[in-house]
């Protein structure tokens, strides 16, 4: 391993969202990994600091060939320059689409669970969600196309936002699934994928060319590490704590834990965990009511730091089942 993912980095007291917390406590909730940056981009970033001023930056050709050549070479795929606009961010380019293709009132459908922010994105622009359940059945995530197509036959459904790979689930939509939606979409509706997209300032411009030239190898041997992260994980909640069960997932580094047999009331659960261990994860119904009853949980981070976690929700855990009238379902 040229890489040493199981080096611990502190990052309190730098203004971290995640390690704002208590002294005691182990955040696990946001997505937010614990790496180190890859070497080739943080080198990129000094050398572009040194230089000592940071005027408005244009969006330059190599940035485009970089993406396209990524493409082309990691998924056999040709990317045209004119299908790509560099956006502030994930979210602002989801709100703004929002805007522009809808208008106040209206509906978008959602598939959940799914990541939090999409409805804030709809809310806060003044229209309204819609949600279609995912369909849950012997720990597998599907589409129910029946109920999905009568949601998007709503007069007033106008978009759809659409999650690939799932947040918070894990699951990868296969080309079958994406064909169907493709139907529905000229059937009744017209619809909007979400991908990443890049923070428009001087270093993220030279950070996003650095990544992607020569990220590769640093990524690869990320994939791995994290692999092994959720075997781990998947073992241990599998034979230590089997009250609760891990989804099986296909993408992301987040563990997504139904805890439905203990309780439906996530929030509490989430709350007696931080109280009781200092383990802070996220609820479930965070994402929609179709994620009441589970955890999230993130596994991006050295591997003894994923085992106290681990550890400390097996403490919580057997402590919350032993609270007066709880029982296993």
């Amino acid at each position: 391993m040229n890489y040493n993912f199981d080096l611990p980095t502190d990052r309190r007291g730098t203004y971290s969202l995640k390690w704002d917390v208590a002294a005691n406590e182990l955040p696990m909730w946001v997505a937010d990994m614990d790496f180190e940056t890859a070497p080739e981009i943080k080198e990129t970033i000094q050398k572009r600091a040194g230089h000592g001023v940071f005027g408005y930056t244009v969006v330059p050709e190599e940035w485009y060939r970089a993406i396209e050549d990524w493409w082309q070479v990691r998924h056999h795929f040709h990317m045209e320059k004119e299908w790509m606009i560099f956006c502030t961010g994930v979210v602002p380019a989801i709100s703004s689409i929002v805007r522009k293709m809808t208008t106040v009132g209206e509906k978008i459908v959602l598939l959940t669970p799914v990541y939090n922010i999409f409805f804030n994105s709809i809310v806060n622009n003044g229209r309204y969600v819609l949600e279609c359940p995912l369909r849950y059945e012997n720990g597998e995530y599907s589409i129910d196309f029946c109920e999905l197509e009568a949601k998007l036959a709503d007069p007033q459904a106008s978009m759809m936002i659409f999650c690939n790979s799932h947040n918070p689930v894990g699951k990868i939509w296969d080309r079958d699934t994406m064909e169907k939606i493709g139907h529905l979409r000229h059937k009744v509706w017209r619809g909007l994928n979400t991908d990443e997209a890049a923070e428009p300032n001087v270093f993220a411009m030279s950070a996003a060319i650095a990544a992607w030239r020569n990220g590769a190898p640093w990524l690869e041997e990320l994939r791995k590490y994290l692999y092994e992260n959720k075997r781990e994980a998947a073992k241990f909640l599998r034979t230590q704590i089997p009250e609760v069960s891990l989804v099986s997932s296909e993408a992301t580094y987040l563990l997504w834990i139904d805890c439905r047999r203990i309780t439906e009331k996530d929030v509490e659960l989430k709350d007696f965990l931080r109280r009781e261990t200092g383990l802070y994860l996220c609820e479930g119904s965070e994402y929609g009511k179709a994620g009441e009853g589970f955890l999230r949980m993130n596994a991006a981070c050295p591997r003894e730091r994923l085992k106290d976690g681990l550890m400390r929700l097996k403490r919580g855990i057997e402590a919350f089942v032993r609270l007066p009238g709880r029982r296993i379902q």
